[in-house]
């Protein structure tokens, strides 16, 4: 079937379902109704598609970041100036013209259809293909190379693009999947797919997949302006040394993807998890282990099913490499369903610390490259296996932490379904049943780095968004002058530079060779820019075609009104100011106009890098090797299983922003951090409250009792906290933390800080404890009362932190810890004094400070300009 009788098919079926979309096209100039589309020839439904000319409405939601210079259906080539394309696949357009919202989204078969329609369209020979790109690359056609590379791709509102400048695919040669316990979910209003469904069990994680795809592409260097990359870390002078590949085309099945050709495109995933392999190398080399070279290659030590698998073309279109749902981890079993076991070592022996016991963390050599992982950094060793194989876990025993250290007992080996490879292309021309080519030669082929990867428990924040917000957009405010005096407070004295335990760097920024240690990698040294976003090869006069101003027609008379009264209150705002303070006291206030509109970033989970860690220490989503003085990615480095790690990552103030929860503050002591809570979780996420479930299984801190001289609080103790147990046991969840998105993100980590300065330990957070965090409703009667005592009234969204500090005015103001329990796997404090501190978005906050449960001490409630 030609790919127009597909969309022709598909549009009558879509407007039938839902009479928005043939209203939604005729208010953009395409006059179409289903009874229209119906009585349509293919033939008239194409002279339609390729010659109406529209009148783009950009001010309605969803096309104002539709490229200004196109008002076609379909442009030849070019998906993104092409609004039948852009409506169906972007993920703001969920509404129509007269506001309202749209019940049917096509499925990403008719998305990929029309988008290979529009490759079709060009009717372009792959000659013809190669001219062009010279042309718009400005080099000789002869001295460019050409291959078929793969890779993963997606269409993204403008904020996430890498022009920046209109809605644009956006194409890398990594592509990261993640692991779940259930099948994956594609919300269709997204566009994307979903880690949580509503109705699904709380404790339920879906598989999060990636969309490969093929494409003719070319090498090329220093042409930013044509294709980027993206480079949020502002290496330009790097990247303009490095070759990158570019796509060109779109590869797919049929004679109308190129003239004259006949293709049957194909990818192929290959996949490992090499963790025990490399584990148990090492291992083996100290005597640890006596797993024979021919075990090391075989299953549960090097994993090469099971891992992902291509999806239903007919579903999900083609090139969805989806995870197989699994149990995070799992205990691990020989052939003969045995455990596979391992002797732990002492831990402070040659190779090995005891810096984070009970968790064994390798003590691996810094080199001139950084500190390498050539085998898992942290490993799961608290489970025991006995002579007679049943196995007890020593995270019950109130002396974990001794035994972990002293080692010398047989540990279970536990394993999870991460793993990395690659994806591969193979596309063949049927006319002549060969490789794809030019004059009888085949082009070369570039493989994709696939990545299947641990749960991002944060899937509407992205590290590309928190790093440029952080290192660009507010330092960029400050200088203009732009950010109230509070503000500018942080930034000028460095808290605001200083605030992570690892910065944001995005995986799209490294430059760094993909895992050359696979076994049979198709991967090679020289190849650094596998990680890099790039566009389409496009004219720099279509890159840079910004999005025309939005002129929007007459508001309706609410509005109207609405806008009248935001003035008055601007101009009386003023005037006040310039009755009662200085020039310089008036940029603390924060206008109360509307802001200028901004097109938002997707609330929805991306597989491309720019959401992946670039700090590898061990790593979220993958790790660092070397080879031959080659410091290449590998997924082998990271925990086994991966929660012996995000154990540490959380906890170490989110040392991966935008992936790791931050679970500082549920603790009262972390070893090795002094960084303090830096986007904390509220009560409810930590599993504090009625009816609240902990993200971790590990309910956070509470008050047991209180009285008129102290509060007697109760934590977890970090070092017998087991995360690799909870997973097994389905105690993840990521039900709420998957709700919270970038404004929220942001929102909590600028109150957070304002907190610490409230409270004087900005420059000693670890000083100070976090026992609640909450997001507070206007009408809380203690915030009225705070406002009321302190004439200051906030502006929303308003926090709650309540905490102590270890010391006040210079006497311990904790006991000692009393261990809970006979596994001790909590511990209890005797606190005098503790405060409340209320942040909004406003100039002020607002603190007081009582003893115990405030009956008899109490400070009345003041409020500060931080």
């Amino acid at each position: 079937m030609l790919l127009i009788e597909r969309i022709k098919q598909s549009l009558e079926v879509l407007f039938e379902q839902d009479d928005a979309w043939p209203n939604l096209l005729s208010h953009h100039g395409w006059p179409i109704s289903l009874a229209d589309l119906q009585s349509m020839s293919t033939d008239q439904l194409e002279s339609a598609l390729l010659s109406t000319e529209l009148k783009v409405d950009r001010s309605l939601t969803g096309f104002k970041d539709f490229i200004s210079n196109s008002e076609r259906l379909v442009s030849p080539g070019k998906p993104f100036a092409s609004l039948l394309y852009h409506a169906l696949a972007s993920p703001h357009v969920i509404e129509q013209a007269d506001g309202f919202e749209i019940k049917i989204f096509p499925s990403i078969a008719v998305i990929e259809d029309v988008e290979n329609y529009i490759y079709a369209a060009r009717k372009a020979s792959l000659e013809q293909i190669m001219i062009d790109a010279s042309t718009l690359a400005g080099e000789d056609r002869a001295r460019l190379e050409f291959a078929v590379c793969s890779f993963s791709a997606e269409y993204r509102p403008q904020p996430a693009t890498v022009q920046l400048t209109h809605a644009d695919h956006c194409y890398s040669r990594t592509g990261v999947a993640r692991v779940g316990t259930s099948e994956a979910y594609y919300n269709p209003q997204l566009r994307g797919f979903s880690v949580f469904k509503e109705g699904d069990d709380a404790h339920q994680i879906r598989v999060l997949p990636c969309r490969y795809a093929a494409y003719l592409s070319v090498k090329l260097r220093d042409k930013k302006k044509l294709f980027g990359p993206v480079n949020s870390l502002n290496q330009t002078g790097q990247d303009e040394q490095i070759d990158f590949w570019v796509p060109l085309h779109k590869l797919f099945d049929g004679e109308e993807c190129v003239q004259g050709l006949n293709l049957k495109v194909e990818q192929q995933a290959t996949l490992y998890n090499q963790k025990l392999e490399k584990l148990s190398t090492l291992l083996r080399d100290k005597d640890l282990s006596t797993t024979s070279d021919a075990q090391l290659l075989r299953s549960p030590f090097r994993v090469s099913e099971g891992i992902a698998s291509f999806s239903d073309a007919e579903i999900w279109g083609q090139g969805v490499l989806s995870p197989n749902p699994h149990p995070l981890v799992s205990q691990t079993k020989d052939d003969n369903d045995a455990f596979v076991n391992f002797r732990a070592p002492a831990m402070g022996s040659a190779g090995f610390s005891d810096a984070f016991s009970p968790s064994l963390l390798l003590d691996i050599n810094s080199t001139s490259e950084g500190r390498l992982r050539p085998a898992p950094e942290f490993v799961h060793v608290r489970d025991q296996v006995e002579d007679d194989g049943s196995v007890t876990n020593l995270s019950d025993q109130a002396n974990v932490v001794a035994l972990a250290t002293k080692g010398g007992y047989q540990a279970l080996h536990y394993s999870d379904y991460a793993g990395d490879g690659w994806v591969t292309p193979t596309v063949t021309d049927l006319n002549e049943n060969k490789p794809l080519g030019l004059n009888g030669n085949a082009f070369g082929i570039q493989s994709a780095f696939s990545i299947v990867s641990a749960p991002d428990f944060f899937p509407k924040v992205r590290q590309r968004q928190v790093y440029e917000w952080w290192q660009s957009e507010v330092p960029e405010q400050n200088e203009q002058g732009k950010l109230p005096r509070w503000w500018a407070w942080l930034v000028d004295n460095g808290h605001w530079s200083s605030v992570w335990r690892a910065p944001p760097n995005p995986l799209s920024d490294e430059r760094v060779a993909a895992n050359i240690q696979l076994p049979d990698t198709p991967f090679n040294a020289d190849d650094v820019s596998v990680t890099a976003i790039v566009s389409l090869l496009q004219d720099e006069r279509v890159a840079a075609a910004v999005t025309t101003p939005v002129v929007e027609p007459d508001p309706p008379p609410r509005r109207r009104r609405l806008r009248r009264r935001f003035a008055r209150l601007e101009r009386m705002r003023l005037a006040l100011i310039a009755q009662m303070q200085t020039e310089e006291e008036a940029r603390d206030q924060v206008s109360i106009a509307p802001p200028a509109e901004k097109i938002p970033f997707a609330a929805r989970n991306t597989y491309l890098p720019d959401a992946a860690s670039g700090i590898f220490a061990p790593g979220w989503d993958v790790s660092v090797d070397s080879v031959d003085s080659t410091v290449h990615l590998a997924a082998y480095g990271l925990g086994s299983p991966f929660p012996e790690d995000a154990k540490l990552c959380a906890a170490l103030s989110t040392f991966w922003p935008a992936a790791a929860p931050d679970s500082t503050r549920n603790y009262f002591n972390v070893p090795r951090t002094r960084a303090g809570s830096i986007v904390p979780l509220t009560d409810s996420e930590t599993g504090v409250g009625e009816g609240a479930l902990a993200w971790d299984g590990v309910p956070g801190p509470q008050v047991v009792s209180a009285n008129s001289e102290q509060l007697v609080v109760e934590y977890p103790d970090y070092p017998r906290v087991d995360y690799t147990k909870n997973a097994l046991e389905g105690k993840f969840s990521i039900d709420k933390t998957s709700r919270i998105t970038l404004e929220e993100y942001k929102r909590r980590m600028v109150a957070t800080l304002r907190m610490y300065r409230a409270i004087g330990k900005i420059s000693s957070k670890d000083e100070a404890h976090i026992l609640s965090f909450q997001k507070v409703a206007t009408d809380l009667a203690e915030l009225e009362l705070a406002q009321e005592r302190s004439a200051i009234e906030l502006q929303g969204p308003v926090y709650r932190f309540q905490g102590f500090n270890n010391q006040v005015d210079g006497s311990d103001n904790v006991s000692a810890p009393e261990a809970v329990g006979e596994s001790q796997q909590r511990a209890q404090y005797q606190v005098t004094e503790t405060w409340t501190v209320f942040v909004g978005s406003g100039d002020h906050v607002l603190i007081r400070t009582q003893d115990g449960d405030g009956s008899v001490r109490v400070r009345n409630w003041q409020a500060l300009n931080v």
